[in-house]
């Protein structure tokens, strides 16, 4: 039976206040971060205690709509942070400075998310942060507050945690301001394990400059929307001239326990914004070190 998934929406000042009474004594300063980061046992031992849990995996967020007269393109900066029951700081999944605002347009409205950093177990409720600004033409003191909202996540967690998740379509949530209403994607995944994307690195030739990037990946159970851990399709994107590592912008995803990841590159015209050619499908099962190839016309990635 699939799982049961209910969102509630509240004002960010209220529930920082709720926090702050709830978790501040153990967790600190409400602007703390996570202190714990990926890959904890790939070089060690994995303790008795560690073993499967169920995730959140947010796949995107969307502006879907504008309202008090805004209109596109639009220059946004903040940060979108989920808080779990691990540690009940900010693990966060997007986040811009003012000096480097992310464009939106009716064309392309996603957030570039390049977390979460970590894991986002969905053992107790999972909070998700929303603190966007939308940037002034000129000014700082011309900026507005585009969004501040908190979506909490909740599920039945009276009932057996390996066997309520089951295979699960994303659910799609609505957030709202009086400026705008961002959906975001997310789907819980049961008995799942964490797997890290290091990079991808051209192995063969270099990467055509009139060329952008898409790297995706999707699981072979449950949830099998594109997990994006790098969309440059405008060709934004680094590729370092000494070992031609290309840098993705998210690296944690997770797989059911038993499952598959299946990658695929993407390659886009700069010019016209129309695929190129992509990979074929490599599968992957996630291991503790473990590295694939993917091969394509233009050059050979591996990831």
């Amino acid at each position: 039976m699939a799982m049961e998934i209910s969102t509630e929406e509240q004002d960010l000042a209220s529930y920082r206040r709720d926090w702050e009474s709830s978790y501040g004594a153990e967790s600190g300063p409400f602007e703390f971060y996570t202190s714990v980061r990926a890959m904890l046992f790939t070089c060690k031992p994995t303790p008795a205690h560690a073993g499967p849990e169920t995730c959140l995996q947010i796949f995107s967020i969307e502006v879907t709509e504008l309202s008090g007269g805004l209109q596109w393109p639009l220059e946004v900066y903040g940060l979108v942070a989920t808080r779990d029951s691990v540690d009940h700081n900010r693990n966060v999944i997007f986040r811009r400075r003012r000096e480097a605002s992310l464009l939106l347009t009716q064309q392309d409205p996603f957030l570039k998310l390049t977390g979460p950093s970590r894991a986002v177990v969905f053992a107790g409720p999972v909070d998700v942060e929303v603190q966007l600004k939308l940037k002034g033409r000129t000014t700082e003191r011309e900026d507005e507050e585009f969004i501040s909202k908190v979506v909490t996540y909740g599920r039945d967690f009276g009932s057996d945690n390996s066997a309520d998740a089951g295979n699960q379509h994303p659910a799609r949530t609505t957030c709202s301001s009086s400026r705008c209403s961002l959906e975001l994607t997310a789907a819980p995944l049961a008995r799942a394990i964490e797997a890290t994307v290091i990079s991808a690195e051209v192995t063969q030739g270099r990467w055509p400059k009139t060329l952008g990037i898409r790297v995706v990946v999707s699981g072979t159970t449950g949830a099998d929307e594109d997990f994006v851990l790098l969309d440059a399709r405008d060709g934004t994107f680094r590729v370092d001239l000494a070992d031609s590592i290309i840098t993705l912008t998210r690296h944690v995803v997770c797989v059911e326990e038993g499952g598959r990841l299946k990658l695929c590159i993407e390659a886009y015209s700069k010019r016209t914004g129309c695929m190129y050619g992509k990979s074929g499908v490599t599968e992957l099962m996630p291991k503790k070190v473990l590295r694939h190839y993917c091969r394509m016309q233009a050059c050979l990635l591996h990831g």
